[in-house]
């Protein structure tokens, strides 16, 4: 049980260090925000995982989709404003 956890835990952690490069790049190169869809894709995730394991770190992923989403609507409310 130990070693499973063990392998999950390294396993996702490389995971989320790999997809928070991969959008901190894109921020870079495209000088905007990561697409709506991203967050959506980990509101639904973590708000899974919570319901899973409530005792985790999950929580922490509700923090980075809420903050992809609002960047991303405050991108559309700037274009859309006159």
């Amino acid at each position: 049980m130990d070693r499973n956890a063990f392998f999950w835990f390294l396993f996702s952690g490389f995971l989320m260090m790999l997809s928070g490069k991969v959008m901190q790049d894109y921020i870079r190169q495209y000088q905007m925000p990561v697409p709506a869809y991203v967050g959506y894709y980990l509101l639904l995730l973590s708000v899974f995982g919570c319901l899973l394991m409530p005792a985790s770190g999950i929580w922490l992923v509700l923090i980075q989709a809420f903050i992809i989403l609002f960047a991303q609507k405050r991108l559309v409310q700037k274009t859309v404003a006159p």
